[in-house]
C-alpha cells in the first residue's frame, strides 16, 4: 500500500531551554558585551536564584575594578566579597589579604614579573633536557643558558671554565 506524505507535524514556536553551559559564560561576560536575547536570558536565570545574583554582581564588580584598574572599586569589592555569604568569595578575600599590598600595587603600577618568570621557565627547561632530570650544578648549565642569552646581550654572563670541575 501506497500512502501519502504526510506532511511535518507544526507546533507553536519552541521554547528555548537555556543550556547549563552557556549560563557561565552569560556571567563572566561584560553586560554591554550581550545581546538583548543573551540579556533577558540572564535575567531570567539571576531572578530565580538569590544566591547566583549576589554571585554575579560580585564577579561583575571585580571584573570593572580589574578592568579599571580602580584601586578604591577593589577594596569596595574585597569589603563586599569578605561580606558575602558566598563562601568561594569569602575564602578567595581570605587568601588575598595577606598579598594585599601587592595586589594593590598590581592596580598601580605597569611594571610586571612576567619576563623574568619566562626567563627562569627557561632555564629550567634547559637544565631538564640537558640533564635528563638529574640534578647537577649550575656550571654545568652555565654553557647551555649562556648561549641562551647571548641574542638578548648578556655579556655579563662569563663561559664557563670546564677544567676547574
Amino acid at each position: 500500500m501506497i500512502a501519502r506524505w504526510r506532511p511535518p507535524k507544526t507546533r507553536g514556536q519552541p521554547k528555548r531551554r537555556l543550556l547549563t553551559r552557556h549560563v557561565p559564560w552569560l556571567l563572566l561576560r561584560a553586560p554591554d558585551l550581550l545581546k538583548d536575547e543573551e540579556r533577558a536570558e540572564l535575567a531570567r536565570v539571576l531572578a530565580a536564584d538569590a544566591l547566583l545574583d549576589a554571585g554575579y554582581k560580585l564577579v561583575q564588580g571585580f571584573r570593572t575594578a580589574l578592568h579599571d584598574l580602580d584601586v578604591t572599586a577593589f577594596k569596595h569589592w574585597v569589603l563586599d566579597a569578605a561580606a558575602s555569604e558566598l563562601q568561594p568569595f569569602a575564602r578567595l578575600v581570605a587568601g588575598m589579604t595577606d598579598d594585599l599590598e601587592a595586589i594593590t600595587n598590581a592596580f598601580r603600577y605597569p611594571w610586571s614579573t612576567g619576563p623574568v618568570e619566562g626567563h627562569i621557565t627557561r632555564v629550567k627547561l634547559i637544565k631538564e633536557s640537558d640533564t635528563d632530570g638529574r640534578t647537577c650544578h649550575f656550571s654545568v648549565l652555565a654553557f647551555p643558558v649562556q648561549t641562551e642569552l647571548a641574542p638578548l646581550g648578556a655579556s655579563w654572563f662569563s663561559p664557563p671554565d670546564f677544567h676547574r670541575m
